[in-house]
């Protein structure tokens, strides 16, 4: 899986980062991070990630998700496509489809959709912004003069 061991340390120093949106709050829009994500409120748009999405009991997210891995114990109204293992807790409620290599669903846990599981996951790969779309297009990604990390899944 890892080519060396640089590559298995700057691995596991993205997988302790965590970008947090707490009870109470609401964000709207896009979210593309190599960092993992805790939603404790709502997200009402798509959540990109490199690492693992973990979904609290309150959480609503009302857009689809792509990451590693992934622990819903909120509500998703969307799709879910995980590279990895997906974890589905008691108080889980999907709306959507669920695309994963590896599925535990706790009793009680539910989803209204197609589950795909066990077949090959594509992997989510970031793409910098002066690489192009699918449609040749340029990306711009360029804010304030820094560079932004886009997300894309790669077929």
């Amino acid at each position: 899986m890892f080519s060396n061991k640089k590559e298995v340390k700057q691995t596991q120093e993205r997988h302790q980062e965590s970008s947090l949106f707490g009870k109470g709050s609401t964000f709207t829009g896009t979210i593309d991070t190599a960092e993992n994500v805790r939603v404790d409120g709502k997200v009402i748009g798509t959540i990109n990630a490199k690492a693992k999405v973990v979904a609290g009991q309150d959480s609503i997210i009302e857009g689809n998700i792509h990451a590693e891995r992934a622990e819903i114990s909120g509500e998703v109204k969307g799709d879910i496509e995980v590279t990895d293992i997906l974890i589905l807790r008691a108080s889980a409620r999907i709306h959507g489809d669920i695309f994963t290599d590896k599925l535990i669903m706790d009793e009680g846990a539910s989803f209204n959709g197609k589950c795909q599981v066990g077949e090959q996951i594509r992997e989510v790969k970031l793409r910098r912004n002066d690489e192009e779309n699918d449609s040749g297009k340029k990306l711009n990604g360029n804010h304030n003069g820094t560079k932004t990390d886009y997300i894309s899944v790669a077929g």
